[in-house]
């Protein structure tokens, strides 16, 4: 089964060769990047820092666990936890807890945004958290799959029904707009695995629990915080999908999940649903298109609000929460044209 090393190589190549090509980079909104070196701690579960032009802090993507995926003798999972460290100058700096605060204002930060190197083993991993990505790779088939989980707003209390990924496992945090920090670098992620892979996703699906679904009563008379999960299946290279694929998609369409939107990508050489897009009806730059990729229609909790992609010849449709670079940055050309350093 693929190791520690196999995502380590994975993800490096990913930053690597993304990095090289100014179109990657401003595409991704991708600032930096760098490889934490940590010593022995580090060797099994390693971790990159990246620096994004959008957020003035730095985020940290770490392995946490890898795990066989059942029914498949060549496909494996690997858990990675995101962390969010904040600048005391932006506004979500008074989210995060007293103890989070405290930390960057005790001199354990440098003016990259990240722990110094002397003070990486004093910080808590439980702090930080903002929330998890699942890397699925499947060699036998070239299949992966990128999923990103987090709370809409995360509590100081959670509940012990809430549902959780082992990168979540610990979170304390109250307040905290963990969807909306952890998913940029989620974005980021995605569109390295597409230039890399040489495609975009061929099926895009967003759920979430219903804030009240399954949780106990808050003692903090406060509402309760929706969980949320995207996931972006690439592949397969050959006819038949891993063994992966079916469980991740089953779990996201069933109970106690809510399609926010389900979006199968009309691929080259695939058979598609022909039907006038949604841009056709009050989009400014409305017209029929052939491919309507989008099934979120048919779902209640869809917002009908989608934005028109063109890829040479194809023409797709997806919402607007999706960034279109997924699909252009498989496109890009991958000649490198720029040699900027590693680090922010």
């Amino acid at each position: 089964m693929m190791d520690a090393d196999f995502f380590r190589l994975r993800i490096g190549a990913m930053i690597a060769q993304g990095f090289l090509v100014d179109e990657v980079r401003g595409g991704l909104h991708l600032k930096g990047a760098s490889e934490v070196w940590g010593g022995p701690a580090f060797d099994d579960r390693p971790a990159w820092y990246f620096w994004l032009t959008a957020a003035p802090g730095a985020y940290r993507l770490r392995l946490e666990n890898i795990e066989r995926v059942e029914g498949s003798a060549t496909a494996a999972r690997c858990v990675l936890s995101v962390k969010y460290y904040p600048s005391p100058s932006e506004s979500v700096f008074e989210c995060y807890g007293p103890e989070e605060r405290a930390l960057i204002g005790g001199g354990l930060f440098d003016n990259t945004h990240t722990p110094t190197f002397d003070a990486q083993d004093r910080i808590a991993e439980t702090l930080f958290t903002v929330g998890g990505i699942e890397f699925v790779h499947d060699p036998a088939c070239g299949q992966s799959l990128l999923s990103f989980s987090a709370f809409q707003r995360m509590r100081l209390d959670p509940r012990p029904n809430e549902p959780r990924t082992p990168a979540l496992s610990h979170v304390a945090c109250g307040g905290l707009p963990a969807w909306d920090l952890g998913y940029p670098l989620f974005e980021a992620v995605v569109g390295l695995e597409a230039f890399i892979a040489r495609r975009g996703p061929a099926r895009v699906i967003l759920s979430e629990q219903s804030e009240a679904e399954g949780r106990g009563a808050s003692s903090r008379r406060e509402p309760l915080s929706a969980f949320k999960t995207l996931l972006a299946v690439f592949g397969p290279d050959s006819a038949a999908a891993s063994a992966a694929e079916e469980p991740a998609v089953a779990t996201l369409l069933g109970d106690p999940w809510h399609v926010v939107y389900d979006c199968a990508v009309p691929m080259a050489g695939h058979h598609t649903h022909h039907h006038r897009g949604a841009a056709a009806a009050g989009e400014p730059n409305g017209h029929a298109v052939s491919h309507h990729p989008c099934a979120c229609g048919h779902h209640p909790h869809h917002d009908g609000r989608h934005r028109i992609v063109r890829i040479g010849d194809a023409t797709l449709e997806v919402p607007l929460s999706v960034t279109d670079q997924w699909w252009v940055l498989a496109a890009a050309d991958p000649a490198a044209n720029a040699m900027p350093c590693g680090c922010h």
